[in-house]
C-alpha cells in the first residue's frame, strides 16, 4: 500500500529546552519553501518533498555547529 501524502510541513512547536532555535528553524523552513516556489520555473519543482522537509523540521541543527556559532546553523547555504 502506498504511503498517504502528508500535509505541508508545519513549523515545529516551541520547546522551552530549544530556546530561540524553534523560531529560527521555522523561518528556515519557510525560506526553503519560498526558494522552491521562486525557482520552480527552472527546476520544475514548486516544492520540496515531504520527507526532507519533515527531517529539516526535526533536526536540531544548532547542535551540529561549534559553540558560539549556533546562529549559522539556520543560514541556508547556497552555492553561487
Amino acid at each position: 500500500m502506498a504511503d498517504k501524502p502528508q500535509d505541508a510541513p508545519k513549523a515545529p512547536e516551541a520547546d522551552p529546552a530549544d530556546g530561540p532555535y524553534t523560531e529560527k528553524r521555522a523561518r528556515l523552513l519557510l525560506e526553503l519553501e519560498t526558494d522552491a516556489r521562486d525557482t520552480a520555473f527552472y527546476t520544475g519543482r514548486k516544492m520540496f518533498s515531504d520527507r526532507p522537509m519533515s527531517a529539516m523540521a526535526q533536526v536540531l541543527r544548532h547542535e551540529f555547529v561549534n559553540e558560539g556559532n549556533e546562529v549559522v546553523a539556520f543560514v541556508p547555504m547556497v552555492k553561487k
